[in-house]
């Protein structure tokens, strides 16, 4: 399994990510979070885990909320748009999103 982390993660951004892209860089590492349901009724106390991946052009990142959901989400910088490709997906779903900055 060490194999499988080892070639997942990356110690840094790659290079070849532009600075002036690099929107989710500094959520890298871990978090501890107080999650709110929109109506706040709901309150949990959970992790958020952050890492560089694919050679440093995506960030994945896994949130942690016990007895409630477990999820993670792969954003993959695209050089042809200039926008992040976002896939989020929990046990039985996954949602497709795209971040670019509009002005």
């Amino acid at each position: 399994m060490q194999d499988f982390f080892e070639a997942l993660t990356s110690e840094s951004k790659n290079t070849a990510l532009p600075d002036e892209f690099n929107y989710f860089g500094k959520l890298i590492g871990s978090w501890a979070i107080n999650y709110i349901e929109g109506n706040n009724s709901l309150a949990i106390k959970g992790e958020w885990h952050f890492s560089w991946v694919l050679e440093g052009m995506a960030v994945q990142d896994v949130i942690i909320l016990p007895d409630y959901e477990y999820g993670t989400s792969l954003r993959i910088y695209n050089p042809d748009t200039y926008a992040w490709d976002v896939a989020y997906g929990y046990t039985g779903k996954i949602i497709r999103l795209e971040a670019k900055k509009t002005r």
